[in-house]
C-alpha cells in the first residue's frame, strides 16, 4: 500500500485504546461479533480482526468502511 494512501485515512481518524477497543467501539455488532455462529462460521469476528491486525502491522494503519461502521462514516485508527 502506498504511503499517501495510508495518509488519505488520517482525516478519518477516530480516538480508541487499542485494536479491540477500535474494533469494539466502531464496528456494527451485527456486522462483527454478532456474525459469530453456524452461518459465518464461530471465528468469523477473530478472523476480522486478524485482518485488521495485518493491515496495522504492515501499514500501521487500519479502518472500517462506512458500510460496517456505526457512524455510517468511515473511520481509521493508526498504529500508536
Amino acid at each position: 500500500m502506498d504511503k499517501q494512501l495510508c495518509e488519505l485515512y488520517r482525516k478519518y481518524q477516530v480516538k480508541a485504546e487499542s485494536l479491540d477497543d477500535f474494533l469494539d467501539r466502531y464496528y456494527k455488532p451485527d456486522r462483527y461479533k454478532g456474525r459469530d455462529g453456524e452461518i459465518w462460521g464461530e471465528n468469523y469476528s477473530k478472523l476480522i480482526r486478524q485482518s485488521n491486525q495485518e493491515y496495522l502491522d504492515n501499514y500501521g494503519v487500519t479502518w472500517i468502511s462506512r458500510h460496517e461502521s456505526i457512524t455510517g462514516k468511515t473511520v481509521s485508527y493508526y498504529k500508536p
